[in-house]
């Protein structure tokens, strides 16, 4: 029997590709964030829209993260790392208030290599066919499976740029930027799109089945 590429791989496969480190489950999810989902919904996150070689070549600098539709703020309060939040984002930053979607996030630990120090249109000059930049929601929530997985964030010694989820791809005029730092605390800001900064670099996410092959690009 051949894998349906198209449905992407099991969880339980996803989980023994990435490891303990790098995969953030249902079931994680589910216990850490206090949260209930619909039977429905967790049918639909049991198979993963990578391929098990998608998997394999993102596991060293890549986290999957399943996303179970919760804001950024409903995130921070429920894993209890309420106070690593920049209190004046959280309290004023509308993002930090819209519910995410229910899937699933293959996002970079790191930023883009040889990203610092460029404006957005040269950064995304970096991305590769099957990359794109995360929302603010998506790139927060593997920020959070991260730290629960590993007991520290992602991007701490770095600035990452991502998308605000509320303008469209490639038309937007500014971005937000996610910083992590020593103390492990997050803020989120607008950036400008043509700024430049030593330490801000783009966020990543790997393009999911659907989107791959909506956009005509070979997945195997």
């Amino acid at each position: 029997m051949t894998l349906d590429l198209t449905r992407g791989v099991s969880s339980i496969v996803a989980s023994s590709i990435m490891g303990p480190r790098a995969f953030w489950g249902l079931e994680e999810a589910l216990d850490r964030l206090k949260f209930r989902l619909s039977s429905e919904n967790r049918d639909a996150l049991k198979q993963v829209p990578f391929t098990e070689k998608m998997l394999e070549d993102a596991r060293r600098d890549h986290t999957l993260a399943v996303k179970v539709g919760l804001s950024p703020n409903d995130m921070y309060v429920r894993s209890g790392l309420e106070k690593h939040l920049d209190k004046t984002w959280a309290k004023h930053g509308a993002l930090s208030r819209i519910r995410g979607n229910i899937g699933w996030s293959l996002v970079r630990t790191e930023v883009l290599p040889n990203s610092l120090d460029k404006n957005l249109n040269e950064q995304m000059e970096l991305l590769t066919r099957s990359d794109r930049i995360p929302s603010v929601g998506t790139l927060i929530n593997a920020i959070i499976a991260y730290r629960l997985l590993n007991g520290r964030g992602i991007f701490m010694e770095t600035f990452a740029r991502c998308i605000d989820s509320t303008e469209e791809l490639y038309r937007f005029n500014h971005c937000y930027h996610v910083s992590r730092t020593r103390t492990g605390e997050l803020y989120s800001h607008h950036f400008s799109a043509a700024g430049r900064e030593p330490r801000l670099g783009l966020a990543t996410r790997k393009k999911t089945i659907p989107e791959l092959l909506s956009e005509g690009i070979p997945i195997s």
